[in-house]
């Protein structure tokens, strides 16, 4: 198959999107075995009662889904390399889901940051945590300046949002065209396949009616005793 440009594309994108989501989801990992399990209340002491806290539920959540992430453009990648369109549309329509869904929790965002109630409940999580507050302190992270400084964060993550946003979609649409071009190919090499296939059955059946006609032109021994007969008895006359 000739070489076309949006593969070169797709490959790049299909590498980079496995290596980039398995890099993130093993620091998300990291980062959410440094959580410490939270008691249920004050009074049990037993240490098999613990809970997750909402920190640690999304911690989870981003873990699950950068792993399957990783996976899928991992069968992407494999399915560029194979030339594969199942293993492309597969990676194809898992990429337009997932940028529906980036695209959705970017909006729901934008909404949250501006109500004035989450600033103040993310910053009573971060303050249960004292572990991950102290490592945070490197990003000007504080008690004192929490809702501030979660107020800008947000700000700056619906930019950089917006720009991965567009970016996913230019990368989309470059998958896309890939596979396009993928099953046009695959559907115009299926017919010729096709047709050679029946050709090779077609000429033993073709051969044996030949062979029976030709069989049928011999005269058999006894149409030629036959004649013999038939010539002897006209000399004699």
């Amino acid at each position: 198959m000739s070489r076309h440009p949006a593969r070169s594309a797709s490959f790049i994108i299909t590498f980079l999107a496995a290596t980039s989501n398995f890099a993130v989801a093993f620091q998300v990992l990291a980062a959410w075995r440094s959580l410490k399990w939270e008691q249920a209340s004050e009074w049990e002491t037993s240490s098999d009662k613990w809970k997750f806290d909402g920190l640690q539920a999304v911690w989870g959540l981003l873990l699950a889904y950068f792993s399957a992430a990783s996976v899928v453009s991992a069968v992407g990648f494999a399915g560029v390399v194979k030339s594969k369109p199942s293993l492309v549309k597969f990676y194809r329509d898992y990429s337009i889901a997932d940028f529906s869904f980036c695209a959705f929790i970017t909006l729901i965002i934008g909404y949250s940051i501006f109500q004035p109630t989450l600033p103040l409940g993310v910053c009573e999580g971060l303050s249960q945590h004292p572990d991950l507050m102290r490592d945070m302190a490197e990003l000007g992270l504080s008690s004192e300046n929490c809702e501030r400084w979660f107020k800008r964060s947000s700000l700056v993550f619906l930019a950089v949002m917006l720009v991965i946003l567009v970016a996913r979609l230019h990368f989309l649409l470059a998958v896309g065209i890939y596979h396009s071009h993928l099953s046009r190919h695959h559907s115009q090499r299926t017919p010729v396949a096709n047709s050679t296939q029946l050709t090779h059955t077609r000429s033993p059946s073709r051969s044996r009616s030949m062979q029976r006609s030709s069989s049928n032109i011999e005269p058999s021994p006894n149409d030629i005793e036959e004649v013999v007969i038939d010539v002897d008895n006209i000399v004699e006359d």
